[in-house]
């Protein structure tokens, strides 16, 4: 939000949103009451409310001068809902003026294709005469001049349309970048030509229509008031002339506007495309993580293995060594057995306990290499 000290430098008034991209005809505020001084009325007619800010402002006014404000939306939002005094017509512009629905202005901002505008002027035409007629029409700039929109599409619509496109500044086809328009709206598939955009339907209407006057402001997606000649004073065409007059540089400051809003959009596709490779590049990273966990554990289990065997080998030439060890005393005793056979003198006592001796010597051998393949069995089970 900006800091109060910003709006008072700026001389910002109460209803100025604070937002990026400003979409809301309450911005021309100033405009609508010179109109609303200079032009006898009783009723107000509003067509596209959208979110209500407009409203409000037009509702007070209505209030305070009692006027009479009548909205025509077909999906009113809730802020307008709310509204106490405004006359609320939940339906298309077509259904309004099929009903009969007259007032002494009108504020359009509502479906920005060349059928719709058309139909409204004529309608309005029809109930108010050619001597009649105030009109105050938003979207008459680009991207909407020369390029229809929908946003309930049906068969009545002349032109191919798309959803899912983007705009450009650059270019007048689709681009990747740019302005989307996403599944809110349809976009004709066509730049241009014949029966094709907001201002081609003015331009259309005022060829064949006379008594009337067209001022056009370039900001904020564009302004356009549709007047008739008897109803302009001296002081409101000054006062519009005035104004036209800051047309250049008018364009200058929408053209910088709109070249910043299109780089903000190619930042959020950049960021969002950076945002899905990051994300793509985390899931290759756990992969990795989880193969070299995987590895670590081989070789934990592969160095596991290794200690035991080198243990297990330790063990085994220990058991060698005492192996060889009562081998060499067996000999040694086998030997002195075979002297004392020879000897005359030997006594069978004696024969008899050397042989013991021997004996027990061969059962240690076989208990030591039963008791080591059994450990080394058990160590492989587990």
């Amino acid at each position: 939000m900006l800091s109060n000290e910003v709006i008072e430098e700026l001389g910002l008034p109460k209803y100025f949103i604070d937002t990026y991209n400003l979409t809301e005809m309450v911005t021309f505020w100033p405009i609508f009451v010179q109109v609303f001084k200079q032009v006898p009325h009783q009723i107000i007619c509003e067509v596209g409310a959208n979110l209500g800010y407009t409203s409000k402002l037009l509702e007070e006014y209505c209030v305070d001068n009692e006027r009479t404000l009548v909205i025509v939306d077909p999906l009113l939002s809730e802020p307008v809902k709310e509204l106490e005094y405004a006359q609320l017509h939940e339906k298309t512009s077509l259904d309004f003026f099929s009903d009969g629905g007259k007032a002494d202005i009108y504020i359009l901002d509502g479906d920005h294709n060349y059928s719709t505008v058309k139909m409204e002027l004529d309608s309005i035409k029809f109930a108010n005469g050619l001597d009649g007629m105030v009109c105050l029409l938003h979207d008459v700039g680009w991207p909407w001049a020369r390029r229809d929109i929908y946003y309930n599409p049906n068969e009545n619509y002349i032109r191919d349309y798309s959803y899912n496109k983007s705009l450009h500044l650059e270019t007048n086809g689709f681009s990747d970048r740019g302005f989307p328009n996403g599944t809110t709206y349809a976009m004709a598939d066509e730049y241009g030509g014949a029966c094709n955009g907001v201002q081609t339907a003015i331009d259309d209407f005022l060829k064949s229509n006379s008594g009337l006057k067209y001022y056009k402001f370039p900001s904020l997606y564009g302004l356009g008031i549709l007047i008739s000649e008897n109803l302009i004073t001296e002081e409101l065409n000054q006062f519009l002339n005035n104004i036209m007059i800051l047309g250049p540089m008018l364009g200058i400051l929408e053209a910088n506007r709109l070249r910043l809003i299109q780089g903000l959009h190619e930042h959020q596709i950049d960021l969002t495309k950076n945002i899905f490779k990051v994300n793509e590049l985390e899931k290759q990273i756990k992969k990795k993580e989880e193969e070299d966990r995987l590895v670590r554990e081989k070789l934990l289990i592969s160095n596991a293995e290794t200690s035991i065997l080198e243990e297990l080998s330790a063990r085994q030439l220990k058991n060698d060594n005492e192996i060889n060890r009562l081998l060499e005393e067996s000999k040694f005793r086998s030997k002195r057995i075979d002297e004392l056979i020879e000897d005359d003198s030997l006594k069978n006592m004696e024969i008899l306990n050397l042989t013991e001796i021997n004996g027990s010597l061969v059962s240690q051998i076989d208990r030591i290499k039963s008791s080591f393949l059994g450990r080394l069995l058990l160590r492989i089970i587990r």
